[in-house]
């Protein structure tokens, strides 16, 4: 069972070859399903459910090979995987287990913590750093994703020179055209927004306020306006005055890639259930993408 792409259901493809099938089925809040895990039957499977405006959170379910019912266990913000009787997986970065009898495909109990500060993976979904053996035995790494980042400015022969605020959990980052400024992608207990650094001074200003992920900005050729990923594509003036605008929406993700020189257009890529391409956006009030690769 495998996931094809960033935005697509799971399917399922026999061991020895042949053609894939979708296993899983989407609604129109889903933006994909990842991770899947076998339980001791071989016919059902744990995995989780991505919704299009919830962040690191997801949904857990039990998926059939023989069935698209696929009934959910709850929320959470990892996938999970069965071990020694239980369902193992994170909430925010607390590792829990809560009961689960395999034959009847039901919780039987509350979840407990196990441990804290379990690291994470981010993998088009929020992967834990953790595994089980079928008896119980536990493995797991510590440390929460991106806690040891540091902007840090090198000049062309590879010396350090300087750092750009405080250590954080920084994502990504871009920088203005003229080089005054710097967009960095922040994440904070599984949130992520855009913020501003103004480089000269090393001051930070927060631009998004969005519960969901902000991520992969990208600036406009005055460096006055920023875009970025939201699922859809927003923008905003890059002093954070105004409000955010929606510049591209549909069904699936949409991923700015760059503005072009004369800011007419936004090349972007876009992934969904049925096709995975690059676009060219009009920013002149043309609804529709103009090309499509």
């Amino acid at each position: 069972i495998f996931t094809p792409s960033n935005v697509a259901p799971l399917f399922r493809v026999s061991a020895a070859g042949g053609a894939a099938m979708p296993v899983t089925t989407f609604d129109a809040k889903s933006r994909s399903h990842r991770f899947p895990f076998f339980l001791p039957d071989g016919r059902h499977f744990l995995y989780e459910e991505q919704l299009q405006e919830q962040g690191y959170e997801v949904i857990l379910h039990i998926g059939s090979l023989d069935s698209k019912d696929a009934p959910a266990i709850g929320k959470a913000n990892s996938n999970a995987i069965y071990s020694a009787g239980h369902i193992l997986y994170l909430r925010d970065t607390t590792l829990f287990a809560q009961p689960f009898d395999a034959s009847k495909l039901a919780t039987t109990g509350e979840a407990l913590p196990l441990t804290e500060n379990v690291s994470f993976m981010l993998a088009s979904g929020r992967r834990a750093v953790f595994t089980a053996s079928a008896t119980g035995l536990l493995l797991y790494q510590t440390g929460t994703f991106g806690t040891q980042n540091r902007l840090t400015w090198f000049d062309r022969a590879g010396k350090q020179t300087a750092t750009l605020g405080e250590p954080g959990e920084y994502i990504g980052l871009e920088l203005s055209h003229d080089g005054k400024r710097t967009a960095v992608d922040l994440s904070n207990r599984g949130n992520t927004d855009t913020w501003i650094f103004d480089t000269d001074r090393n001051l930070r200003t927060r631009l998004t306020f969005d519960p969901a992920i902000d991520r992969r900005s990208v600036w406009s050729p005055d460096d006055r306006t920023i875009y970025w990923w939201n699922n859809q594509i927003n923008r905003k003036a890059a002093d954070g005055s105004g409000k955010e605008e929606s510049v591209v929406s549909g069904a699936g993700t949409f991923e700015p890639m760059s503005i072009s020189p004369d800011g007419k257009s936004l090349l972007y890529m876009h992934s969904s259930e049925k096709l995975n391409g690059i676009w060219v956006q009009p920013l002149d009030g043309a609804s529709e993408p103009a090309h499509e690769w």
